[in-house]
């Protein structure tokens, strides 16, 4: 009988083939649970909260001015700048000056867009990002004419432009949660004010729903609505958050609401064999509030008991498909 020997370095190999193996097998997981907990982005987010904008134009899709277009414009751009009302402008200082920094040729952030927002054929340019001299973010709109460019605006606006409609009445934007905010705010507006039409404050740690529903009409709430930041009932005392905030928290509690309370569905899904809806409560409910921990937030989750056709909030039809 004869035994072969395996040199070490071949013992060695295969150990490193081996561990490599499971390395890579133990990975997978992770790389797939990286992709799946991906952050929406802000335009993202919007699309979801108002349904109504999907065939938008999305701003960050736009043609950006390059550096030497960028130049050509600057002094007529600048002009139309000045016109602007005479209010204090936090934006502009003898410390810093958003003007100044804007319009600097080694920024490369792509910040200026340039389209036809009212379609009127002429070459509109948008400055939406970062405010450069203040935390959060500005936006400006220029719009183009036979002599040059006008600004319908009072000042810098101070929220991110993300979508426009077709015919330029209506715009998108977000007001970024900054300086550890745990809420942001998204609008439907105008080009004279970003805020005009709709307002939703999100907590920022949310669970937005993977599909929407433009559901325009209104739902009624016959018990007590209980707005949660995500699918699942937690409700255990936040003594940290608490504490920090100087008012009671609760678990995922993001507001809570008297019967009576309206709202729009827009979004569904099921859970742990829980029937979700992802809400917005009409702003005309603010009234029947009890509880409102991020003051304003009015977005989240209800848990829905019983079958859709015998829901105690009497759903609309059409509201809420089957799984």
């Amino acid at each position: 009988m004869s035994i072969r020997f395996t040199s070490p370095a071949s013992i060695l190999h295969l150990c490193l083939k081996f561990s490599l193996c499971i390395g890579l097998l133990a990975c997978v997981p992770v790389l797939q649970a990286a992709a799946a907990s991906t952050p929406l982005t802000a335009a993202e987010k919007s699309l979801r909260l108002f349904p109504e904008t999907r065939d938008w134009r999305t701003v960050s899709a736009q043609r950006t001015l390059s550096g030497a277009a960028l130049a050509e414009r600057q002094p007529a751009l600048l002009a139309a700048y000045r016109q602007l009302s005479t209010s204090p402008n936090v934006l502009e200082g003898p410390d810093c000056s958003w003007s100044e920094r804007a319009f600097q040729h080694d920024l490369h952030d792509g910040h200026f867009y340039t389209l036809d927002i009212n379609q009127d054929g002429h070459e509109d340019v948008i400055y939406t990002g970062n405010a450069l001299c203040a935390e959060g973010n500005a936006t400006l709109i220029w719009f183009g004419n036979a002599q040059g460019y006008t600004i319908k605006q009072d000042g810098i606006f101070r929220e991110q432009l993300l979508r426009i409609s077709a015919d330029g009445s209506q715009l998108s934007s977000v007001e970024d949660a900054c300086c550890g905010a745990l809420a942001e705010a998204y609008f439907i507006g105008s080009s004279d004010n970003l805020r005009q039409f709709a307002r939703v404050k999100l907590h920022t740690a949310t669970i937005l729903p993977e599909h929407t529903l433009n559901q325009k009409s209104t739902v009624t709430a016959h018990q007590t609505l209980i707005l949660r930041s995500s699918p699942s009932r937690q409700d255990r005392y936040d003594l940290g958050l608490s504490s920090m905030m100087q008012h009671a928290v609760y678990g995922n509690i993001v507001r809570r609401y008297l019967p009576g309370a309206r709202y729009r569905i827009l979004g569904s899904e099921y859970k742990q064999a829980q029937h979700w809806l992802f809400i917005s409560v009409n702003e005309d409910s603010d009234r029947l509030v009890t509880q409102d921990p991020y003051q304003g937030v009015r977005s989240g989750w209800i848990q829905l008991t019983g079958s859709p056709s015998h829901a105690p909030h009497r759903l609309p039809t059409g509201a809420v498909p089957h799984p």
